[in-house]
C-alpha cells in the first residue's frame, strides 16, 4: 500500500524512510480491486486480523521499521 501523508502529495516509500518514527496522520491507498489495507497483530504479514483500513480512509500513526509500517497503537500495525 502506498500511503498519503494528509497535507501532501503521494508518499513514497524513501519519503516514508525518511519519516522513520515520526507520528501523523495518512490517506490509505491501495490499487483497486482492493477495498483496504489488513492490519496485522504485530510486524509480521501473516499476523492479519479481521479489520481493515479502508481505502481513502485517514489513520494516524507511526512510521517504524525504516518505512516499512505504520503502527497505529500499541498492537496494530499497518504494512506499507
Amino acid at each position: 500500500a502506498i500511503f498519503d501523508e494528509v497535507n501532501c502529495a503521494d508518499v513514497t516509500r524513501r519519503r516514508l524512510k525518511s519519516l522513520n518514527h515520526s507520528s501523523g496522520r495518512f490517506v490509505v491507498r491501495v490499487p483497486k480491486p482492493y477495498p483496504g489495507l489488513q492490519y496485522r497483530k504485530s510486524k509480521n504479514l501473516l499476523d492479519k486480523v479481521a479489520r481493515y483500513a479502508e481505502d481513502g480512509s485517514i489513520v494516524t500513526g507511526q512510521v517504524v521499521d525504516d518505512g516499512e509500517w505504520l503502527q497505529v497503537n500499541a498492537e496494530s500495525f499497518l504494512p506499507t
